[in-house]
């Protein structure tokens, strides 16, 4: 009887080790997968900012049309997160009157000649910010040749247009791209 009892007490203790390894092990994995922190930063000197998942580090160009360009990007997660912001010159601000279309001007360009859609959704207008009763904002939704889809989300107010973009061959967590969406701030 002695036996029974010990040796099901060692069945009962190895069981109890076995799942508790298994517990610790799941609590490793859920504590190391990478959650973006995502934190405020300035858009260069352009007066706005945004929330990015780690340190923009900004290249600035000059468009043909004269304007300053801002781009950075980070793969976090194997998610890709990128930023172009476009401060406008005073003449281009004198002459937008129709600001969507310039932004959706500068989008068009942007998926032919930089994120390269093969496949891609029609423009959602009348996004807004809260807040910012001046900024407007247009949705798309693409694919590239390597099955790489993107969220593009951009805005514009008079005097800045800034394309953001979220993409990834995995679904993205929807809650990880509205803070990322909706966390820009046009500066006054």
């Amino acid at each position: 009887i002695n036996d029974k009892f010990t040796v099901k007490n060692n069945l009962k203790t190895n069981s109890m080790k076995k799942i508790s390894i298994f517990i610790v092990l799941l609590i490793g994995v859920i504590i190391s997968a990478q959650v973006p922190r995502f934190a405020k930063y300035n858009i260069a000197d352009t007066g706005a900012q945004f929330y990015f998942p780690t340190e923009p580090k900004f290249t600035k160009a000059l468009s043909n049309d004269k304007n300053e360009v801002y781009t950075a990007s980070t793969i976090f997660a194997n998610v890709d997160y990128g930023i172009i912001a476009v401060k406008l010159n005073e003449d281009a601000i004198k002459n937008n009157d129709l600001p969507e279309e310039k932004m959706i001007s500068y989008v068009d360009f942007l998926n032919e000649h930089f994120l390269k859609f093969i496949k891609k959704t029609d423009y959602g207008k009348g996004h807004t910010l809260e807040n910012q009763p001046d900024v407007i904002g247009i949705l798309e939704y693409g694919e590239t040749e390597d099955g790489t889809t993107y969220t593009v989300k951009a805005w514009t107010n008079k005097s800045m247009i800034v394309v953001m973009y979220v993409g990834s061959k995995k679904e993205v967590n929807v809650n990880f791209q509205e803070i990322y969406f909706k966390g820009i701030r046009f500066g006054k």
